[in-house]
């Protein structure tokens, strides 16, 4: 019997390590996918629309090409800050003004080198700390931090703590070393044998960091074999449907993983950064499932789950127009390139199905008990 849950999980890996690369997609699909495979003709597609970022936040940091930082403010006040290379050595007795630009906006003049954390307070009453989310780095589009955002009982996410990204096969030397100069210590792959053969990690053999595989998903090797599959697919809608059920397989078939991961949270003093290939299906529960055990609610958990969305669309709008030149229709391909509330909401509605409810499945298949629960809120929350 064929087992077509694995087959489109493989669809969604091979999608993935097709679009995982951020640089030269019409290299990297010529390696991949046999010659025959390939159309002759150029196929013309419509101007993608721009997604617009789904995390609204307060306040936030963007950190500039030209190293400057950028402050945009969402809530009108009267704002002042501090900034620090530190979370929470911040000194709030030398909060400053902000002259704000265009009622919004705040550029620093001074340059900085290393990642820094912003103290901000407004006349209104909100005491934030704020950095960059996303990480800049050479090769990836899609790493970022997970701190910043608020629980239910009023309690903040930790800055520089919890990291989640797309694979690490194309870092520069300089990004290795901003991972270091971050105190990145643990990384946990959850690429398959496969996937890591083909493109390792660039740390991997680095005696600094504590690489650790976790291989999620069934391995895949004949990557034309499945890309013929791919034109049996009639719809857009066909390829969301079936994404939405397997990214609700994840939690329960390959929940090894998740497992593993929390014992790495609950034991590790340093931060982590955790991965796939594109950073946002295998990673992207896995985030879910940590805001969630914090105490983060579920529709903020949605909106920094759909971040990857936002930060990936210009990687996947080069790769739907390389990848149309195989016959295939560049929109029945979309929605293994998204992520999409539907796919994370069904995860949830699977594991309560199956558990009665989230607190059973974090505490009966996670393991986490209550003395870990604490623990991973006191060692992640201010």
């Amino acid at each position: 019997m064929i087992n077509y849950r694995n087959i489109t999980l493989i669809l969604l890996v091979l999608i993935t390590s097709l679009v995982g690369c951020k640089n030269k997609p019409e290299e990297k699909l010529n390696s991949e996918i046999s010659a025959e495979n390939k159309l002759n003709s150029e196929v013309t597609l419509e101007t993608p629309k721009t997604i617009e970022k789904s995390l609204q936040e307060t306040a936030e940091a963007i950190y500039n090409p030209d190293s400057t930082y950028t402050l945009v403010f969402n809530k009108k006040a009267n704002w002042k800050f501090v900034v620090s290379n530190s979370d929470e050595n911040i000194n709030w007795e030398q909060l400053k003004p902000i002259e704000l630009s265009n009622d919004s906006t705040y550029t620093t003049n001074q340059k900085f080198k290393e990642r820094m954390f912003f103290g901000i307070v407004n006349d209104l009453g909100d005491t934030l700390v704020i950095s960059n989310r996303q990480i800049p780095l050479l090769g990836l589009s899609n790493f970022r931090d997970i701190g910043g955002l608020q629980t239910t009982d009023g309690k903040t996410v930790k800055w520089g703590k919890i990291y989640r990204s797309d694979k690490l096969s194309e870092l520069s030397n300089n990004d290795v070393q901003l991972l270091k100069t971050m105190n990145i210590k643990t990384v946990i792959d959850f690429r398959t044998a496969s996937e890591v053969t083909k493109e390792p990690d660039v740390i991997a053999n680095d005696s600094y960091f504590d690489y650790k595989n976790y291989p999620t998903g069934p391995d895949m090797k004949d990557k034309n074999k499945y890309l013929e599959m791919l034109r049996e697919f009639e719809s857009p809608e066909d390829s969301a449907d079936l994404l939405k059920e397997i990214t609700g397989q994840f939690p329960i078939e390959w929940k090894d993983t998740y497992i593993k991961l929390f014992e790495n949270l609950v034991q590790t003093n340093q931060p982590l950064l955790f991965h796939c290939t594109a950073g946002k299906d295998r990673t992207g529960l896995a985030s879910a499932l940590i805001l969630y055990v914090l105490g983060v609610d579920k529709n903020t958990i949605i909106d920094e789950y759909l971040l990857s969305n936002f930060y990936r669309q210009e990687d996947n709008n080069k790769w739907i127009s390389q990848i149309a030149q195989y016959d295939i229709d560049p929109e029945i391909i979309r929605p293994f390139m998204d992520v999409r509330k539907s796919y994370l909401l069904n995860a949830f509605n699977t594991i309560e199905k199956e558990y009665g409810s989230m607190d059973n499945y974090v505490k009966n298949v996670l393991n986490l008990s209550e003395k870990d629960i604490n623990t991973l809120r006191n060692k992640y929350l201010y």
